[in-house]
């Protein structure tokens, strides 16, 4: 399982004003424990359709098949660590969807400000 959400790093000196993503994952424990990445998106990448093969196999003229690829997002990490929620804030956690509400410890705890795309 993986969270993650843009951010605003600027004013905070602790991060290169690059980094524009926050991700947090590897969550054990409870109250829960888990690791966060600051980075930033490098690439998007376009999902591209199959290529038929044209020709017969063997001959001098084939051409294999080339496959479909996904679309892909490279991200590039700055810099990472692990945190965690006081008991407090595991009390205050009632029907809250896990990954809003971790994002918004782990950006509160780093002080790094949420957008909200």
């Amino acid at each position: 399982m993986q969270f993650s959400t843009t951010i605003d790093a600027t004013g905070n000196a602790e991060f290169p004003p690059i980094a524009s993503v926050l991700r947090i994952d590897s969550f054990n424990g409870c109250p829960y424990s888990w690791r966060w990445s600051v980075g930033f998106i490098t690439e998007t990448r376009p999902a591209t359709p199959a290529v038929p093969a044209v020709g017969v196999p063997g001959d001098e003229d084939y051409v294999a098949e080339i496959p479909a690829r996904d679309a892909e997002t490279v991200y590039a990490e700055l810099c990472n660590g692990n945190t965690s929620m006081t008991v407090e804030q595991f009390d205050e956690w009632t029907t809250q969807d896990a990954g809003p509400y971790l994002l918004g410890i782990t950006a509160e705890n780093l002080g790094l400000k949420i957008v909200t795309p």
